[in-house]
């Protein structure tokens, strides 16, 4: 889930929970973004 308020739009970041892991904190978005990436380019099929 992303947390988008008036602190992370001044940012230009999200705040990030993850469902099973808890908040992940405030990252900016190119991180957010190639973490994400990099996670759907290494999911292999099931």
């Amino acid at each position: 889930m992303f947390i988008i308020g008036e602190k992370e739009m001044n940012e230009n970041a999200v705040s990030l929970r993850i469902q099973s892991q808890g908040d992940q904190g405030m990252k900016p978005v190119t991180e957010i973004v190639e973490s994400m990436r990099e996670q759907i380019l290494n999911r292999t099929s099931s």
